[in-house]
């Protein structure tokens, strides 16, 4: 699957990209026809099951590159705020959500001003059924393990709740808390602290994951 996120990389760079960070690499130029697009992804998801090798690799490249752009715009707002960002993964897309962005402090209900980017981002998952989303929720190194193992665990369910309310197939979610065990930056600084408590969700081919709970 590996080969498949490197396709989304190549025909997102040779389509719309000017940015360099391959995390990131849409950005904010990435302007698409809603309808033209429902109707992209509608196709795609017809697509014959009898697809191998290398047509296969072509086949989920393209569905993902398709919704990594309706990712990015429907994001779009928050990501110019730096409150999500949208990144091409090993195996898929993964968003990353800021815990301030979404959660209050100590907090795992979702903020009434959130919820409507999460709106948003229901109707395009609802769009794209061939993925799976896993949850993950993380904290800074500051306060209790267990605690923050808690926390992280809670918030991540609270999502993927939310998110099955708004329409997303169960059978697609799965959710996890890693607490303070994965940092993406240091926690002695409170930029580095704030950076790595966050919300990930990954986006894969639904034909690699199994489980709602990891």
């Amino acid at each position: 699957m590996q080969r498949i996120a490197i396709l989304i990389v190549a025909i997102t760079a040779s389509g719309c990209a000017t940015s360099t960070d391959h995390r990131d690499s849409i950005g904010g130029s990435a302007r698409l026809d809603v309808h033209s697009s429902r109707l992209e992804s509608e196709r795609l998801d017809s697509a014959p099951s009898a697809l191998a090798g290398h047509a296969l690799e072509a086949y989920w490249a393209q569905y993902m590159n398709r919704q990594i752009r309706d990712l990015q715009q429907c994001l779009a707002q928050k990501r110019e705020q730096d409150e999500a960002r949208v990144e091409t993964a090993a195996e898929g897309i993964k968003l990353r959500i800021p815990n301030h962005t979404a959660f209050g402090t100590a907090s795992d209900e979702i903020k009434p001003i959130f919820k409507d980017a999460l709106d948003r981002l229901s109707e395009v998952l609802i769009r794209y059924p061939k993925t799976s989303l896993t949850i993950v929720g993380h904290t800074d190194g500051q306060g209790d393990s267990d605690y923050n193992q808690f926390l992280s665990q809670r918030r991540a369910k609270a999502l993927s709740e939310y998110l099955r309310s708004k329409g997303i197939d169960s059978e697609r979610l799965s959710y996890a808390g890693k607490g303070a065990t994965e940092p993406v930056s240091e926690n002695e600084t409170a930029a580095g602290r704030m950076t790595n408590a966050r919300i990930e969700i990954l986006l894969k081919p639904r034909s690699i994951t199994s489980g709602r709970e990891i």
